[in-house]
């Protein structure tokens, strides 16, 4: 495996949310911002090896990825050709908006009304859904708790209206939950239950209890992984579907495919040993 190699720009310029997601799913035999073809991967994991078959497998590329994935999917394509890839990609569920002084003194704190669902997942495959479809990609959600850090904003703005903070950081408070999708219809168990046999985006965004513009990128997504197909419009409104030989159920949690000693974290292992 390649060695380590020190990304000290990378690494100076990271928020906190990231760097602590790296501490909390690195293991011992893993190597941290290691540079493969070309690209820096976060977390870098050796599959084991089995010396009965003396087959060396080549590692499991692990990404953490705060944002949307269109932002790193020809990292990804690229990379997929020849590794299996492991995305991580945090949803905070809960926000506690931070409020410091130029010089990190805190000047208050509240809890921001908006919260992030699980669906948000569909947000960031916005543009790259196929990805999902690939062999060698997993993509694995945290549901977690997070502050968001705040500073005046002293950067040179344009029109009237003036921003007066800036976001500066993003912190890990917790992670509530975890969830693997593997494959495209993993997608399905976050559609409620029982399904329509036909709906609209509206008609699911209040099923979900979501906001319109997110049910939209819901079947956007779905519809482009050939999951959901247009069945005629209700007043100026699309009608969707399931596709046909499409099965819906429950996802599976992490912990419950064959992911669940390669995936788990050290902490994980060591409390469900004792």
């Amino acid at each position: 495996m390649p060695a380590p190699n020190p990304r000290t720009i990378g690494i100076l310029s990271e928020r906190s949310l990231h760097a602590a997601l790296k501490r909390q799913f690195a293991q011992p035999s893993d190597g941290v911002e290691v540079k493969i073809d070309g690209y820096w991967i976060d977390i870098v994991r050796p599959w084991p090896v089995d010396a009965a078959k003396a087959v060396t497998l080549s590692p499991l590329l692990i990404e953490i990825q705060t944002s949307g994935f269109s932002a790193i999917q020809a990292k990804l394509r690229d990379l997929l050709a020849r590794y299996r890839v492991h995305l991580i990609h945090p949803i905070a569920t809960e926000r506690w908006i931070v409020k410091q002084d130029a010089d990190g003194r805190e000047l208050g704190r509240r809890r921001s009304p908006s919260k992030g669902h699980a669906a948000h997942i569909f947000e960031a495959l916005v543009g790259c859904a196929d990805l999902l479809a690939h062999p060698n990609l997993s993509i694995e959600t945290l549901l977690i708790r997070e502050e968001e850090i705040r500073q005046p904003n002293d950067l040179p703005q344009k029109g009237r209206w003036r921003r007066e903070w800036k976001s500066v950081d993003r912190r890990l408070l917790e992670i509530c939950e975890r969830q693997l999708y593997e494959v495209p219809s993993d997608l399905l168990g976050l559609l409620p239950t029982p399904l329509p046999a036909s709906f609209t985006s509206a008609e699911l965004a209040r099923a979900m209890r979501i906001p319109l513009a997110l049910a939209h990128r819901v079947t956007y997504c779905l519809r482009h992984l050939k999951l959901i197909a247009e069945a005629g419009r209700r007043g100026r409104a699309k009608v969707y579907a399931l596709a046909d030989k499409v099965r819906t159920g429950p996802m599976l949690p992490i912990g419950r495919t064959h992911h669940e000693i390669f995936f788990m974290s050290p902490r994980t292992k060591e409390a469900q040993s004792n």
